[in-house]
């Protein structure tokens, strides 16, 4: 269980209202969108993200308890739904595919490790031996 009781500064209240006003959709201020239009982010950065926006979605609704549904079961959609899950929120994980984190079906003797995709986070040098 995510220790509830940890003391947030205002810097960080701040961020993280900021963070959930870019994710929030127009006109409807209880939707969220994470990530639907970013390319190559990794895995550990979808799962961050949907705790940031998670944390973000329970300090607005002064804590947990709400029904909330999360559409899509890849990594942000599962990482979503669990944080929310200990946060203590009702959560329903929709996903049109018949498994989770569809995008990775095939992968069957392959480790995926979170991150991955951030080798290598800086370019080689030419000269590099």
């Amino acid at each position: 269980m995510i220790d509830q009781t940890d003391c947030l500064t205002a810097t960080d209240l701040e961020f993280l209202r900021v963070f959930l006003t870019s994710c929030t959709v127009p006109e409807h201020s209880n939707c969220f969108v994470l990530g639907s239009f970013d390319h190559k982010k990794t895995v550990r950065t979808q799962m961050d993200r949907a705790a940031v926006m998670s944390r973000g979605i329970f300090e607005r609704n002064g804590g947990g308890g709400a029904r909330v549904a999360v559409v899509g079961a890849g990594f942000a959609g599962i990482a979503a739904a669990a944080t929310l899950l200990q946060f203590g929120f009702k959560v329903t994980l929709f996903e049109t595919k018949r498994l989770l984190v569809p995008l990775q079906k095939r992968c069957y003797d392959r480790f995926i490790h979170p991150n991955s995709y951030d080798w290598p986070s800086v370019e080689l040098s030419e000269d590099y031996d």
